[in-house]
């Protein structure tokens, strides 16, 4: 929807044509993902995925708690949230060694999703959605402490909403299909 699928055929040392290949010589796309050093990234090509969706994750488990157990909610929500941005770390100490795709984003993941549409689940990151994760991550997290005085009635409610807020804030970041966006968005 939102891009063109552009396979260009590069000649090679050898003059034949084949796929277009990244600045160290390996395939660039989805075949590349994951190949960075793992001490780094331990998610793979699962990363996006699971710092995007670990705070629905958690909110998800939040409302498994019952209502009176306030402190334990709190306690959770900012392991959670904490866990988030300790997740979120790699996108910055992996960068240099993370693959690209075609279009140039790092980490990326495509999967298709809506085939009769043409829609495709696909996340990938640039410098500036990066670092606008990491600080989406941060403040969550920092929102999260701040709050264990502040919030005193529907104590689940509020944690529950929030983390479901820092999925969606995530996910328009990561987003590079037009509909995932715009479902993102809505979060």
């Amino acid at each position: 929807m939102i891009y063109l699928r552009i396979r260009a055929a590069v000649p090679n040392a050898r003059g034949s044509a084949r796929g277009r290949s990244g600045s160290d010589g390996g395939p660039v796309g989805p075949s590349a993902v994951g190949e960075g050093d793992a001490r780094m990234n331990p998610f793979g090509n699962q990363l996006l995925n699971v710092v995007t969706f670990l705070p629905m994750v958690g909110a998800l488990l939040l409302l498994l708690f019952p209502r009176s157990a306030e402190k334990a909610i709190a306690r959770f929500a900012t392991v959670v949230a904490g866990l988030g941005f300790v997740v979120s770390l790699p996108l910055w100490f992996a960068w240099e060694s993370a693959p690209r795709d075609a279009y140039g984003f790092r980490f990326p993941f495509e999967a298709t999703w809506i085939q009769s549409l043409g829609v495709d689940y696909r996340v990938g990151v640039d410098g500036i959605s990066m670092l606008l994760i990491l600080l989406t991550t941060m403040l969550g997290f920092l929102a999260v402490l701040s709050s264990w005085t502040a919030v005193t009635k529907k104590v689940r409610e509020y944690y529950v909403f929030l983390l479901a807020l820092q999925t969606g804030m995530i996910g328009v970041f990561v987003a590079l299909d037009f509909v995932l966006f715009y479902v993102f968005w809505e979060v």
